[in-house]
């Protein structure tokens, strides 16, 4: 299992670009969770000493929650549909927890995930805006594929926003916390840069904002000159090309509604008086009509938790974020701790506009809200266990730790 769960874990991030567009489903299947199943039932024995803390019992009571409301829910799919899903997701925070146990070879597998994604951005913006030379005004094109067969192929703008604006936070917030060499950080920064670009082609607005927090997070939270430095330049760049670009820009955001968010928004709390306490069950669709448009769906995850599955499944999913994040100052010394934080900023600013469902087979929904919860599950055993995986990639950390260590071989030198 040493290589398989990270070559799963790889397919899952970013088999879209070398799989196409439903085959990197198939293959997170057979080459992560169905290993992370087997996994888990040869090591069964050691649940016995397993004591779940609150972090495990808000995840559990918010899957038990979901699969309990498909008998009050109108969905036409059958309980089994529902089970699978979570089930899918049981394993697939397992697998993370294994991996764990490896923190470097995780490290690895998600930073080449991105070097992927970052290849598979490049090739799509030259295809479409070089090869066959689509507009490069704001929102004329919406790129979401590459143009070629399925690969790349995110279906719509938004999702492709969502997913490639959780890889440039991955991204960015690796680089920050990690000692690199000069042209390692080059390429680095260059990797990022066209994953924004990308984002910022894809026109979706709530990926952007996204991108945006997870960044600022990035740079006000990790101090150093580097972050310093990104903070800067990141403020120049959005100064000029607001400057350059202010006409387009504010004209298409302008609008007081949001896209029609917030009439959507009004109308999902309604719903949600109707059955404020157990929801509405899972799978529930409104019947939203703004400007000649059906929306079915909250696009906001708090108030569809809500809808969903009452104060109930809101408390629980509030528990989930509450726990991680207390995890996350308890264990912050550890690297992929501070890549799930800035994943999980990224992918609570999301759910604000888009994300609408999480009890789902693997999509951009894991990538930035089960997959930093994950993380943090896993990095909290490794805690427990091993000590050593400890983030001193900072320059700033790793001269005051030889300093400190040279200065403590002194004093027991002169004695």
């Amino acid at each position: 299992m040493r290589f398989i769960l990270p070559l799963g874990l790889l397919i899952q991030i970013s088999g879209i670009h070398w799989l196409g567009r439903g085959a990197d489903i198939s293959q997170t299947y057979t080459w992560l969770l169905f290993p992370a199943l087997v996994c888990f039932l040869l090591n069964i024995k050691s649940l016995r000493d397993w004591r779940p803390d609150w972090q495990e019992i808000c995840i559990a009571g918010f899957l038990i929650t979901a699969l309990a409301s498909w008998w009050w829910s109108p969905s036409e799919k059958p309980w089994i549909d529902v089970l699978k899903k979570c089930l899918y997701i049981s394993m697939y925070l397992y697998a993370l927890v294994r991996l764990s146990q490896k923190g470097r070879l995780l490290e690895k597998t998600l930073v080449a995930s991105a070097i992927i994604a970052v290849l598979g951005a490049a090739v799509a913006l030259i295809n479409q805006y070089v090869i066959q030379d689509h507009s490069l005004s704001y929102r004329s094109y919406r790129i979401s594929s590459m143009g070629i067969a399925r690969f790349g192929d995110m279906g719509n703008p938004i999702p492709a926003g969502i997913y490639f604006g959780a890889i440039a936070a991955l991204l960015f917030s690796w680089t920050c916390t990690t000692l690199l060499k000069p042209w390692q950080l080059i390429l680095s920064i260059t990797g990022v840069c066209t994953l924004l670009l990308y984002v910022l082609m894809t026109g979706s607005r709530g990926p952007q904002l996204a991108t945006a927090v997870a960044f600022l997070a990035a740079c006000l939270v990790i101090r150093n000159k580097r972050t310093k430095l990104f903070l800067g330049l990141g403020l120049i760049t959005a100064i000029i090309g607001l400057y350059l670009f202010q006409e387009s820009f504010f004209e298409i955001n302008k609008d007081s509604t949001l896209n029609g968010r917030v009439p959507i928004w009004l109308s999902t709390l309604k719903h949600i008086s109707d059955s404020p306490w157990i929801g509405h069950g899972l799978g529930y669709k409104m019947s939203n009509l703004w400007q000649g448009t059906h929306f079915i769906y909250a696009h906001n995850y708090y108030l569809q938790s809500a809808l969903n599955y009452g104060l109930l499944g809101f408390s629980l999913f509030a528990g989930i974020i509450g726990s991680t994040l207390f995890l996350i100052r308890k264990h912050w010394h550890n690297t992929l701790i501070k890549i799930s934080f800035f994943l999980l900023i990224y992918g609570m600013t999301c759910m604000l506009t888009e994300i609408s469902r999480l009890i789902i087979i693997p999509d951009e929904a894991w990538l930035i809200f089960w997959l930093p919860v994950g993380l943090v599950v896993g990095a909290k055993y490794r805690s427990d266990n091993n000590t050593r995986y400890k983030s001193v990639h900072t320059a700033e950390y790793s001269v005051s730790q030889n300093i400190k260590t040279a200065s403590t071989e002194k004093k027991a030198f002169n004695k």
